[in-house]
């Protein structure tokens, strides 16, 4: 499987690494998620084109039986290193 980075040589630099890092593409976004729930259907929306307020669908199997709150901790402690920066909210 391809990284969500781009190459920079041999070293892999985040897609917000060139805009000081304030933005980012929904398809990170998404790439980080799967870590969080591999086999997950993930949907993300950037809710205003700014590159770092999102709305995440999260869809998977494995979830069936989970209560939500437990859902949104499996994804957020994947996404907890980029909040506020580059990341300022994410809507699960």
């Amino acid at each position: 499987m391809s990284s969500a980075f781009p190459s920079a040589g041999s070293k892999k630099v985040p897609p917000y690494a060139h805009w000081g890092e304030s933005m980012v593409e929904a398809a990170w976004v998404e790439a980080v998620v799967l870590k969080a729930v591999p086999e997950a259907h993930v949907e993300v929306i950037d809710l205003h084109g700014s590159g770092d307020h999102f709305h995440v669908r999260v869809i998977s199997d494995s979830f069936e039986g989970v209560r939500p709150l437990q859902r949104q901790r499996q994804v957020l402690a994947v996404m907890k290193a980029h909040i506020p920066h580059p990341v300022h909210a994410l809507d699960l």
